[in-house]
């Protein structure tokens, strides 16, 4: 399904459930898996030991034969055909559309293939099976690998970029691709003002979707995204390069965050939606904790993004995605950390990066490289988040005074951010639990509050 068509969330309105029974049977499936097969068991375990996320987090899909299972318990269980999917070898795709399992492929005769996801394939290949052939092109929309195959049992490992399928393409519009990849990774981020840089960043992405799909485009982004925000975050540097030693990258992505002032905050939306993104739940929590939230999602090979704004107790009614913002006299958390390091899709990159992880273990393993975590935000049975511990970043001196003479901040916040800096990026470790898909607005009202940048110096 191409992200210009009409996306169909379902039937849940995002008011998002649990799936307990549909999760337990996947996690079924995985299990008869794993006991025979010997290989992908150890892979299993040490792809949980070393990246402190759990094995479920790294499966793209199943493929199971198709006279193995009962349609109609499928369909009881919330699975549902994809009939837009791209499948070969006669499979069928059935997907649970409100919830984060991963799909199903349904296919004739008696293999069973568990694809793990991972970011960057040749890397996976380099770590696990240097004597295997890869079939696909570097930078193509599907690339698989065979792993080694035991009783009827098939590990692979699949890299996409761009596409909601299983089937191998061909490779007309990888120069295209390289070409954006490369605009998005070294693009401008520094302007004169942010609305001028958000007026570029628009252009930029939209000479890019003359040459190349929108999905493609949209891979290609969020790709680059990564790798900026990496690039001066010290608990994703760690975790990144950890994950990378097994060949997986970011592949166990959650979701990411934008921190936008609120003049912009329409303009990065469009942006969003320029690469294929649609809007799905929004939150006005601006009695709660100042806020309010755009959550958007490309759902081809879902990119989901938390749009993070300033909002005043009486627009709770607004369309903030749609409508512009009047200035207000006062700064929340949101548009002080704009006001400090500037919008998140220029100079400052992504406030926090989710990851999925197995909760607790991924706590401990950062406490023992010297990254410490805040308090849960949210300790729900189908949903932990924390942040960790950002780091101070140094704040530009201009942008200090404009906060000042603005009377955004006193004199004692002003030398405080000029001689320690202000909080900066975070990474979330997550753990979703029966398939939920959602966010809390309470829990996010409180890190909000629990992060503005005049706590704390």
């Amino acid at each position: 399904m191409g992200s210009d068509e009409e996306y169909d969330w379902g039937a849940y309105d995002h008011n998002w459930s649990l799936f307990a029974e549909a999760k337990a049977f996947l996690s079924g499936l995985v299990d008869d898996f794993m006991r025979e097969h010997n290989r992908a068991a150890e892979m299993a375990s040490t792809i949980e030991w070393g990246t402190a996320a759990r094995f479920l987090d790294w499966i793209d899909h199943l493929v199971i034969p198709q006279d193995s299972v009962d349609e109609a318990e499928l369909q009881y269980l919330g699975f549902a055909e994809d009939s837009e999917a791209e499948t070969q070898y006669g499979a069928r795709c059935v997907r649970h559309m409100g919830s984060v399992l991963f799909p199903v492929l349904l296919r004739p005769g008696n293999l069973t293939e568990l694809a793990i996801k991972v970011q960057e394939l040749d890397d996976f290949k380099d770590r696990h099976m240097r004597t295997a052939e890869i079939i696909g092109d570097p930078f193509a929309k599907y690339r698989w690998l065979d792993v080694t195959r035991e009783h009827n049992k098939l590990p692979t490992a699949v890299e996409c970029r761009g596409y909601s399928g299983f089937a191998m393409q061909d490779a007309y519009d990888i120069d295209a691709y390289k070409t954006t990849l490369d605009a998005l990774r070294t693009r401008n981020r520094v302007f004169h003002t942010d609305g001028e840089g958000i007026s570029a960043t628009h252009d930029l992405v939209a000479a890019q979707l003359d040459d190349l799909q929108t999905d493609r485009v949209t891979d290609a982004w969020f790709r680059a995204e990564w790798e900026y925000y990496t690039s001066h975050n010290k608990a994703a540097n760690i975790v990144k390069e950890r994950q990378d030693q097994l060949g997986l990258g970011w592949a166990n992505h959650d979701h990411q965050a934008y921190r936008c002032s609120r003049e912009q905050f329409p303009k990065v939306v469009s942006i969003l939606e320029l690469l294929g993104l649609k809007r799905r739940e929004t939150y006005s929590a601006g009695d709660q904790a100042g806020w309010g939230a755009q959550v958007m999602e490309n759902p081809v090979r879902p990119f989901v993004v938390f749009c993070d704004v300033d909002m005043a107790d009486d627009e709770q009614e607004f369309d903030l995605a749609t409508e512009g913002f009047e200035p207000l006299d006062e700064m929340g958390s949101i548009g002080l950390w704009v006001g400090l390091h500037g919008e998140s899709m220029l100079q400052a990159g992504l406030h926090h990066l989710a990851i999925r992880v197995n909760f607790e273990r991924a706590i401990q393993d950062l406490d023992t490289r010297e990254i410490s975590c805040m308090p849960p935000f949210s300790d729900l049975d189908f949903l932990r988040q924390s942040f960790t511990v950002a780091e101070r970043w140094a704040v530009e001196q201009e942008r200090a005074v404009e906060l000042l003479e603005g009377k955004f901040i006193g004199q004692e916040d002003f030398e405080a951010f000029g001689s320690v800096g202000a909080t900066g990026s975070h990474l979330e470790p997550v753990e979703r639990n029966d398939g939920f898909k959602g966010f809390n607005q309470d829990s996010v009202s409180a890190i909000i509050t629990n992060t503005d940048p005049r706590k704390g110096h």
